[in-house]
């Protein structure tokens, strides 16, 4: 099996020369490295890199580069160096910044209490075989906690960010089963910044007393997010609610996500903001497809239009 490199931020001169691209630029001064994978290596010696490498390299920036013509030095997707660095798509590159350099298109995962080859094949959508066959796994449970690996192929999970209007009320008519999403006003209770946890904008049923979570209605399979990083404590089926995920953010601050027909997320896994974590369903006490999301603060069910921005 492959072994687990732990990612290290690297700070950078800001006298160095600036390398700006209108297409792709980098920012901070700063890069993401993988330590102890390879010898750092610059233009001069990428055609010594084999072409059919198996390992992460990290790639020092010279004079000239900006993102694509990196990505062309190694055939990999400009995409996959952004990932793989945790880079805007508008940012800029610095001479003498260190990028590390996938050996294929794709993505690399960390592997979580929980996880499986195949939840993690799901996840990212390819075939489990892939992942077993380029990180050389002796076969499926071959994989341990902590440990890093490559997923050819595998697209980091971009999240959906709704564009909302506000609507003149007495014009719009909804029904008194789908109503269409008004947002909240802009006061200070709304500025957690939560996202928007679904790929959808239809509230089908708004908090209250006796519905303490917020009801979003679309088409099984729909995507659902991760309304804020933290740690996975449930995932899995509850009566009820049917295959759901609780998620804690920390500070008594708590989200649940319910009623999935699949589940991409494993119980200790730490996620970010945004991060697709499941597929919309119909599981447990439901009537259709959709999203029942609960905001828990100490224990107390909030209304989550309060929180999501």
């Amino acid at each position: 099996s492959t072994a687990d490199s732990n990612k290290a931020v690297v700070q950078v001169d800001e006298s160095n020369q600036l390398i700006t691209d209108l297409t792709t630029v980098t920012e901070g001064g700063s890069a993401i490295v993988k330590p102890n994978i390879m010898e750092t290596i610059d233009s001069s010696e990428v055609a010594k890199v084999n072409p059919g490498r198996e390992d992460v390299v990290v790639y020092t920036v010279q004079s000239g580069d900006n993102v694509t013509v990196i990505a062309n030095k190694f055939n990999v997707s400009v995409e996959t160096i952004l990932w793989e660095n945790n880079l805007p798509s508008r940012a800029f590159l610095r001479v003498g910044d260190t990028l590390s350099i996938l050996p294929t298109t794709g993505v690399t995962h960390k592997v979580a209490s929980g996880n499986t080859i195949l939840a993690i094949a799901n996840k990212y959508d390819v075939d489990k075989e892939k992942i077993v066959e380029f990180n050389n796994l002796f076969d499926e449970g071959d994989i341990k906690i902590g440990q890093s690996l490559i997923i050819p192929g595998g697209r980091k999970i971009v999240p959906y960010q709704a564009t909302t209007k506000y609507v003149s009320q007495p014009k719009t008519q909804v029904s008194s089963v789908t109503k269409l999403f008004i947002p909240p006003s802009t006061s200070a209770a709304n500025t957690s910044g939560m996202y928007w946890p679904a790929n959808a904008r239809v509230i089908s049923q708004y908090y209250s007393w006796r519905h303490t979570g917020l009801d979003i209605a679309a088409p099984t399979g729909t995507a659902i997010y991760a309304a804020d990083g933290g740690t996975v404590t449930l995932s899995g089926w509850t009566r009820g609610y049917g295959n759901n995920i609780v998620i804690d953010h920390g500070n008594g601050v708590k989200t649940r996500y319910a009623h999935h027909s699949k589940l991409y997320v494993s119980v200790g896994e730490q996620v970010s903001k945004g991060q697709t974590i499941a597929a919309m369903g119909s599981t447990g006490w439901s009537t259709g497809p959709h999203l029942h999301f609960e905001v828990i603060i100490s224990g107390v069910k909030k209304n989550p239009l309060s929180y999501i921005k």
